[in-house]
């Protein structure tokens, strides 16, 4: 999805702070780890998620309540464009407008930094999609990924027979 027009309403991001990408780092493995079913695919997909490069490096953004992160998300920038990555409220704070908060305040940074365009990638759900359509994104495509489910092997791989 693209950032193509202004939010419905007026977003506050007064809450959220730039932070160093360690300091969201156990929000993302509680978060990361939810989804994923193997500990150490989750492990791995945290720390991919961290890695710096230098010409797209990573930023996070968080919503502290209580010295504790509640929703953060990671931008990363690239030549003129940004991308966001990783976006999360935790349970405790859903509801509460701090995911969009959150994300409002990468969208900022973003912009301050001239980068143009600004996107980001989300599930084929409805519920998912209204939360970016109000912060002003609209539909650009679809990506299509297939996965193989787990514990099938791949065709004709793996089956060995004595």
């Amino acid at each position: 999805m693209l950032l193509r027009r202004p939010p419905d309403r007026l977003v506050s991001s007064s809450e959220v702070t730039e932070v160093g990408v360690d300091q969201v780092h156990a929000a993302r493995e509680a978060a990361i780890g939810r989804v994923h079913r193997d500990l150490d695919v989750a492990a791995e997909a945290v720390a991919v998620g961290a890695l710096q490069h230098e010409d797209a490096p990573v930023r996070a953004f968080a919503a502290l309540v209580g010295g504790e992160v509640a929703a953060y998300c990671l931008l990363r920038m690239g030549e003129g464009g940004a991308k966001l990555v990783e976006v999360e409220a935790l349970a405790r704070a859903q509801g509460h407008g701090l995911g969009r908060a959150t994300i409002w305040a990468a969208i900022s940074a973003a912009r301050r930094d001239r980068a143009n365009p600004i996107f980001v990638e989300c599930e084929d759900k409805e519920w998912e999609k209204s939360v970016y359509r109000r912060l002003g994104f609209d539909e650009a495509g679809k990506v299509h990924r297939f996965i193989r489910p787990w514990g099938d092997p791949a065709p004709g791989r793996f089956s060995f027979e004595y």
